[in-house]
């Protein structure tokens, strides 16, 4: 057992204390979670118009964000894992600096893969749909 903990804490603070890339994952995954409901709640009025209904949307932005965020995500835990604990010396600002750009062309580059951009066009058309139904 890790020396620095104490054994009186409740289970779940040792726990976060003994996985730290566990936590960001959970965390990072909650955080897309809220962003995929909230999206598809406030597109409510837009659901009828979507191929596959109410469902078919929340797949769509689920899968769509999820493309996007996920691989991102788990590179940034294994990124995290390669510095904090395997490298240390590896923990300067010019590191993290490059991993920044890194990240943002792969989610660059994610955005244009064909089958997210099929999903964003169906999300776009029917909140157009709804749009135009509204006569705005």
């Amino acid at each position: 057992m890790n020396p620095h903990i104490d054994p009186r804490e409740p289970a779940w603070a040792i726990w976060m204390q003994t996985h730290p890339i566990a936590n960001s994952i959970i965390f990072a995954l909650v955080i897309v979670t809220i962003i995929v409901l909230i999206r598809w709640l406030m597109s409510m009025k837009a659901w009828p118009y979507h191929p596959r209904g109410a469902v078919g949307f929340l797949v769509d932005e689920a899968a769509r964000l999820g493309a996007i965020f996920i691989p991102w995500l788990f590179l940034g835990s294994f990124f995290k894992y390669y510095i904090y604990d395997l490298h240390p010396e590896l923990n300067t600002a010019q590191t993290w600096g490059m991993f920044a750009v890194a990240a943002i062309v792969i989610r660059m580059v994610l955005r244009r893969l064909p089958f997210i951009k099929a999903m964003a066009r169906h999300i776009d058309a029917a909140r157009a749909a709804e749009h135009a139904a509204r006569g705005n």
